[in-house]
Order: structure tokens, then C-alpha cells, then sequence
């Protein structure tokens, strides 16, 4: 092995005191005379592998050049180029020239995008497939980094940030960031292909399998979790949400908010619901959602529900009476509501066959609230209480099934037979 001062000259520090001219014309001279000593101590710097990665890392950094590195250069095509002449070579085309004639090659490694590469638990054999556009020693090095800020910080008791929960943060601060081997799988030059070899080797190596890797989600930025992952966030959630010391603070904590008048505010969006286009798409959605069948199945189960509970009815009445007794504004509006209500029931239904028919005929309440001048189920019920009491009809449910197996003309001369007698 060559002495480490033969490489003195090549002082980082002086490349970072010089000029940019200065530094490239620098480089170039260096490789011009210093070819064949560079080509000697080519084991040395394959050895030595990381200062020169970082030396190469400060040129690209110095020069603010494309940061695209090759990855420990473990790319075949690079061995024939010692790391150190194609690091330096990189920073200017005229360099790139003096050392290396095949330029298709070189434009094929200035064009890279990223790397896909694999961390292996040498302990449990599990893996973890990852991309990145910065060197894959740099990738790592960030994980490794943030395992062992999750290690101090949980031995120091401080707050964890988001992105030390990372499960293989915690995998690698779990077996130690000793117990894993790095190796570059590929490179890409684009970020799609980027993205498709990314996925295809988390399914080749089933890292999404909780049993053999750490990937919680397809690869590439559109990548979605895995069955089992969802399972599990699934119950996490719903056990969490059960406990009832949850359920309190969370309780607690949006009372708190709706009592500040900047949330009250923020939550009514009330600049939006000026738009007539914004009321107009959010009234066609909520018909919509209205006249879906399992939305009508789902509101009524879930009221009939509710009303069940023990004590409902009392409360909503109590609540109810005191709104009423003590909000001014609250009274004036029901009873409007209540004399609209009331006005709507005194409608008459001048033909009563032909309003009989469309009830036995029809599929739901809101086809003939719809015929009629009625402005709710409420009213429809009250009509046909007033025309069909006489059977002990009192709403449209009833009368559906009284009218279904009966003969209308039957039906009407008992009515008038009815009225007759009365």
C-alpha cells in the first residue's frame, strides 16, 4: 500500500480555498501528470474507499454541480475507472475527455436519477428495499443516524419526532446498526423506472411480508400498504378509540376548541357557503346521498338505535324544553315550523282513489310527498291517518300493507259507508 502523503497535494482544503476556474484547472492538471501514480495506488483507494467518497462528495458540493453520486461505485461498468479519476472527472467535461474516451458511457452515468438498494438484518435475515437519488452510503447513513438518536432519546425519556417511528428506525436501533449489510440492487434514469424496479424488488424479495422484510408499502411514491399493515393499524386505532380515558380527552379537548371563537369561526367556513356555486354542488351531493337506498337503511337504523338507549327520550326532551324556554329565537322558529306544519295538514286530497292508489303503488314515502303538495313524511301520515283511521291506519308504512291484498272500490264504499254513519 502506497504512503496516504502521496495523495497530499490533492488537499480538500485548498479546493475549497480556490476559485471555481481555479479548481477545474486544477483537477485537469492533476490528472495529466499524475495518471500512472493514480493508476498505482488504485487498490489504495478502493481501500480507502470512504475518505475518497467524501472528498468527491465536497468537489460536488463546492461546485454545486448535479449531486447525482454512484453509490460506493459497486456498478460493473466502473471498475475499469479507478473511483478517484472518475469522481474528479465528473466536475468538467474537459476533464471527463482527457481520461476517458468513451463519452456514451459517461453521458449514461451523468444522467442517472437514483439507486434502489437493500439493507439486510444479518441476525434476523429480513430486508428492507429502499430508493434514493443521493448515494446509497448517504441513504443508510441517515437511518443510521436517526436509530441512533431513537436509542438516546429513549433512554433519556425525551419526545420521539414522527420520523423515529419508522419501522426499520426502530429495527435497526433494535438489533444495532452493526448487525446490517448494504448493497446496491440497481440505478435508474428517471424517477417512473425509478419507482417500477423499486416495487418489483419489494415483491420479488416479499419485504412487505411481515416475516421477511421491513416495507410496509408498495414501492415508489404511489406505493400503498400492505393488507396485513392496515389489519394492524385497524385494530391499533380501534383500541385505542375504546378506551374510555381517550375518548374523555378527546371529549374534552374539542369542547375546549368549539368554545374559542377562531375555531367556531374557521370550522363554518361561512365565506365559502357564500358562493352559490359551492351551496349548489353541496346541495345536488347531499340529494344524492339522500335518495341512495342504504343511506335511508343506515339513517334509520342508526336513529332507531339511538332512540333505544336508556334514558334518550328523556334527555332530548329535557333538552328540547329547556331550548325552548330559554332561547327566544329557538321558539320563534319552531313555532313557525309548527304553523307550517299545521297548515300543510289542513290540505285536502281532492281525489282520495286516485291518492289511495298512488300510495299502494308507490316504492317509498318520497314519490308521493313528492306528487303532493306535502312538505314532509309527516304530513303524508297525517293525511292518511284522517282517510284510513277508520282500519286503524295511522302512517304510509301501514297503509302500504292494508291497501297491498285489497280491492280499492272495496275500501272506498267502506269509507263512505263509514261517513255516512257518522
Amino acid at each position: 500500500m502506497k504512503d496516504e502523503n502521496s495523495f497530499k497535494y490533492f488537499d480538500v482544503l485548498n479546493l475549497w480555498n480556490s476559485r471555481k476556474n481555479k479548481v477545474v484547472s486544477k483537477i485537469r492538471r492533476f490528472i495529466i501528470d499524475n495518471k500512472e501514480i493514480i493508476l498505482e495506488n488504485y487498490t489504495y483507494i478502493l481501500e480507502n474507499e470512504k475518505f475518497f467518497i467524501i472528498l468527491i462528495r465536497d468537489i460536488f458540493m463546492f461546485l454545486k454541480n448535479k449531486t447525482v453520486l454512484l453509490n460506493r461505485l459497486n456498478i460493473d461498468q466502473l471498475k475499469e475507472i479507478p473511483p478517484m479519476i472518475y469522481g474528479i472527472a465528473k466536475v468538467s467535461f474537459s476533464a471527463q475527455r482527457v481520461i476517458c474516451n468513451d463519452t456514451e458511457f459517461l453521458e449514461k452515468i451523468n444522467n442517472l436519477y437514483g439507486f434502489i438498494y437493500i439493507g439486510i438484518n444479518t441476525v434476523k435475515g429480513k430486508v428492507y428495499i429502499g430508493q434514493t437519488f443521493r448515494t446509497i452510503d448517504i441513504e443508510w447513513g441517515s437511518l443510521l443516524t436517526d436509530a441512533r438518536n431513537l436509542i438516546r432519546k429513549k433512554r433519556s425519556g425525551e419526545k420521539l419526532h414522527r420520523n423515529l417511528k419508522r419501522y426499520i428506525i426502530r429495527a435497526i436501533a433494535k438489533y444495532g446498526v452493526e448487525e446490517w449489510n448494504l448493497k446496491l440492487l440497481d440505478i435508474a434514469y428517471r424517477k417512473v423506472e425509478l419507482d417500477d424496479k423499486e416495487d418489483n424488488y419489494i415483491l420479488d424479495y416479499e419485504s412487505m411480508n411481515p416475516k421477511k422484510g421491513y416495507n410496509l408499502k408498495r414501492g415508489g411514491s404511489r406505493g400503498k400498504l400492505s393488507p396485513e399493515v392496515l389489519k394492524k393499524m385497524s385494530k391499533s386505532i380501534t383500541k385505542v378509540m375504546q378506551n374510555p380515558e381517550t375518548q374523555k380527552k378527546m371529549s374534552t379537548s374539542i369542547t375546549v376548541l368549539w368554545q374559542t371563537s377562531e375555531y367556531r369561526k374557521k370550522q363554518s367556513r361561512c365565506g365559502i357557503w357564500q358562493t352559490p356555486e359551492y351551496r349548489k354542488n353541496q346541495s345536488d351531493i347531499m340529494k344524492k346521498i339522500a335518495k341512495s337506498p342504504e343511506n335511508i337503511i343506515a339513517r334509520s337504523k342508526a336513529s332507531k338505535s339511538v332512540w333505544k338507549r336508556t334514558g334518550q327520550k328523556e334527555k332530548i326532551s329535557i333538552t328540547k324544553k329547556e331550548a325552548y324556554m330559554n332561547d327566544s329565537e329557538y321558539r320563534k322558529m319552531l313555532d313557525k315550523m309548527l304553523e307550517k306544519a299545521h297548515k300543510a295538514r289542513r290540505i285536502e286530497i281532492q281525489d282520495v282513489r286516485q291518492f289511495l292508489i298512488d300510495v299502494k303503488n308507490s316504492n317509498r314515502w318520497v314519490e308521493v310527498v313528492r306528487k303532493y303538495p306535502f312538505k314532509s313524511r309527516d304530513t303524508l301520515n297525517a293525511r292518511l291517518k284522517e282517510i284510513l283511521e277508520p282500519f286503524g291506519i295511522r302512517n304510509y308504512t301501514m297503509a302500504k300493507k292494508y291497501l297491498k291484498c285489497r280491492d280499492m272500490e272495496d275500501i272506498l264504499k267502506k269509507l263512505r259507508d263509514f261517513r255516512s254513519r257518522g
